[in-house]
């Protein structure tokens, strides 16, 4: 996981940290995107940093937080609310294939390193991939 250059990140210890999945109907992402607007608009809310893993599909687009933005987002972003001791992980775009597993154990070894106590993963799948099991617990 890199950070921009010269970014001071915040401590995260004890913090949790929400991570958008690429996934069916781009559930996750969306509902990140709600999050980080609420935030926004509450003033709770810190662009951290753009973030980049060799695993992550390169992309960049327009801030789709802030409407007039002049600023560009790319496939990772890291934000921080430090009212609510929340990072969010928005990841844009898919990941490399092959490279899930890399990536997967980049980003533990990272919130272990920076002392996240929790990871909330944002995410869908089809309907009929499920199991009834997987809804009761």
């Amino acid at each position: 996981m890199e950070l921009e250059r010269d970014v001071q990140l915040p401590s995260l210890t004890g913090a949790t940290l929400v991570v958008s999945c690429v996934s069916v109907g781009n559930v996750g992402q969306l509902a990140m995107d709600v999050i980080l607007a609420t935030l926004h608009k509450h003033g709770h809310l810190t662009l951290v940093s753009q973030v980049n893993h060799p695993s992550v599909i390169p992309m960049c687009g327009a801030d789709p937080i802030i409407n007039d933005s002049t600023e560009l987002c790319c496939a990772m972003q890291l934000y921080y609310s430090s009212q609510h001791n929340l990072a969010m992980l928005q990841i844009r775009s898919g990941l490399l294939p092959g490279s899930s597993s890399v990536f997967s154990g980049d980003l533990v070894a990272w919130c272990r390193d920076q002392g996240v106590s929790r990871v909330i993963c944002l995410t869908s799948s089809m309907a009929h991939e499920r199991q009834e099991s997987q809804l009761t617990g």
